[in-house]
């Protein structure tokens, strides 16, 4: 029996329009915040952990026996076998500049899947939205990946960590970067994975490669991503929520050649 999730992303949706709008409330007093370094070019403030917790605090009255992962105050175990795991603002380096790009970030985990991904840009307005096996809508529209098959047709989006330790991992991205040029692509790095991959789906990237991705920042891209009709490097359902994956995801037939460039530098 394939269970249906359109309620949890339904709610998903509404949590995160509030959410949304509690962290441009945060940012239209961006002068009062207090912005901590967690590693260079890594923020947090209080508006992350304030909408954090608004949405811990949905949750938690809807889906009591659900558990929750979040960025910024970790693992509230449940019972149910659901788990929420919520970036509540993805880009806060953008943030915290008045910067445009970043989101709200939701999904949901059960069974070692995927089966709800919601991202909310809240300065544009879109809201990118799946559940498994229904799809993904764009501002409630449906939206499939490009179908393009030469990276020559888009942009592709990357990303890499800023801290001190993950610079070998920036460096490698640099290589994948000047590959994708000699190939006669193009790249781009919007520093909010989420809403990278949430652009993927909506077709307005060709796709993305990333040699490390949290689970808050990848998740709900990687439903979208599959539900509009693309291809993702498989995850392990069993250990991505404590560790993360390694992303590459693009349109069907663009798919190959994106991991075949990627793969020449992300495993050499």
């Amino acid at each position: 029996m394939t269970r249906d999730y359109t309620e949890r992303r339904d709610f998903a949706v509404d949590l995160a329009r509030r959410a949304g709008a509690l962290a441009l409330d945060y940012r239209n007093r961006l002068g009062t915040l207090t912005v901590e370094n967690k590693a260079p070019q890594d923020f947090v403030t209080e508006a992350d952990r304030g909408v954090e917790r608004l949405i811990e605090e949905a949750f938690a009255a809807r889906y009591p026996d659900d558990a929750m992962l979040g960025e910024e105050y970790g693992l509230r175990a449940g019972t149910s076998g659901y788990t929420w795991v919520v970036d509540p603002i993805d880009g806060t380096a953008n943030f915290v500049t008045g910067n445009s790009i970043w989101c709200v970030s939701i999904a949901c985990f059960h069974e070692d899947k995927i089966v709800v991904g919601v991202t909310y840009a809240p300065v544009s307005g879109d809201m990118y939205a799946a559940a498994l096996g229904a799809g993904t809508t764009l501002n409630g529209q449906p939206v499939r990946v490009r179908e393009e098959a030469e990276v020559t047709a888009g942009s592709i989006g990357v990303g890499y960590p800023q801290s001190p330790e993950g610079r070998p991992v920036a460096r490698m991205v640099v290589k994948f970067c000047g590959a994708l040029i000699e190939a006669g692509g193009a790249w781009i790095r919007q520093g909010a994975g989420a809403l990278m991959l949430a652009e993927v789906a909506a077709g307005r990237l060709l796709g993305a490669a990333e040699p490390h991705m949290k689970p808050w920042d990848c998740l709900a891209g990687l439903l979208m991503i599959t539900e509009a009709g693309g291809t993702i490097e498989p995850y392990d359902g069993a250990t991505i929520l404590q560790k993360g994956t390694r992303v590459i995801v693009g349109g069907p037939n663009v798919y190959g050649r994106i991991r075949e460039i990627a793969l020449d530098i992300f495993d050499a």
